[in-house]
């Protein structure tokens, strides 16, 4: 599967999901937005964690999960630069920190990492939280295409990285 929403995978392309999830043919659906208080609570619980503001979409966000069921989420969304986070390891570990002490456990299903971008789940009874962080060289700054993207991240400052965090919650 893929971390980026973009890109070709498997012979599908993936949706903009905020997942990186691939959908299969003919799978079900079934996820509707967890519920509006608990959102707003998971939502405090990483502002609190992260000690950044995490806005949230004002509509529910399409929501695919890895068996390709398909449906809604609240989708929360991160902005930052290297200078809150000093890797995208980091932000994620931050983020799994603020929701297990709060009965949400890893789901290992949900594991993936690439030079740019690293994906995890977490679920709690009925309910999956997708989160998925995201870095890129900041706006003016160009990597040199001959080298690997990891390569030219070495040599950037905190703040020539941003990061985009997506939180995708969403129950069955």
């Amino acid at each position: 599967w893929c971390l980026s929403t973009t890109t070709e995978c498997a012979g599908t392309v993936t949706g903009t999901n905020g997942t990186g999830a691939q959908a299969a043919p003919g799978a079900a659906g079934g996820y509707t937005p967890i519920a509006d208080a608990q959102c707003t609570e998971v939502q405090n619980q990483l502002t609190q964690a992260l000690g950044i503001d995490v806005s949230r979409s004002t509509a529910p966000a399409a929501f695919q999960d890895l068996s390709g069921g398909t449906g809604q989420s609240c989708q929360l969304v991160i902005s930052a630069t290297g200078a809150q986070f000093p890797n995208m390891v980091d932000a994620g570990q931050r983020i799994a920190g603020a929701l297990t002490p709060n009965g949400w456990t890893l789901d290992p299903q949900y594991a993936a990492d690439s030079p740019t971008g690293t994906i995890h789940g977490l679920r709690r009874n009925n309910q999956l939280a997708v989160y998925n962080v995201q870095w890129a060289p900041a706006a003016g700054v160009t990597c040199p295409a001959d080298q690997p993207i990891a390569t030219c991240a070495q040599s950037l400052t905190p703040d020539q990285m941003t990061y985009t965090i997506t939180v995708d919650l969403a129950q069955q």
